[in-house]
């Protein structure tokens, strides 16, 4: 048992719709097609909203951690901590997230460090892979 975290995207939906469809990245597209093949737990880190289930109904919004100050990013961190507390999800914790999304967690964050670029070509190379469902983690 884990838990995956994808992020958010910039690019959304203008109107209210499930998370999963909300978002319109291609990145978090890919992120969360992985995830949910290969995690039992699958959850979005919004910006807004804090954590939320894929199917959970969001409006669009137009915020990043990027433009927050750093106090509101504390705020943010602290509303995730205490959602994943209360939903008391299985660890280990594994982030497909860019840096500011995942710093303030603990977890395998398998995407750190890469461009863009890199984690579009890192999500094609593991849903080509095949064998182990929970390939490339130190579960």
């Amino acid at each position: 048992m884990a838990t995956a975290f994808v992020s958010c995207s910039k690019s959304k939906k203008s109107y209210p719709a499930p998370a999963r469809d909300l978002y319109q990245g291609a990145l978090f597209k890919k992120a969360l097609a992985y995830a949910e093949a290969h995690f039992d737990h699958v959850y979005i880190l919004s910006a807004k909203y804090g954590m939320v289930h894929p199917d959970q109904i969001i409006e669009p919004y137009d915020k990043t951690l990027k433009e927050m100050s750093k106090k509101e990013r504390e705020e943010w961190y602290q509303l995730v901590k205490k959602q994943m507390q209360e939903l008391n999800l299985p660890k280990p914790y594994v982030f497909f997230t860019g840096h500011l999304y995942c710093c303030a967690f603990e977890g395998e964050k398998p995407l750190e460090g890469l461009s863009i670029g890199k984690q579009l070509q890192w999500f094609n190379n593991q849903m080509r892979s095949s064998g182990s469902k929970r390939m490339g983690f130190n579960l």
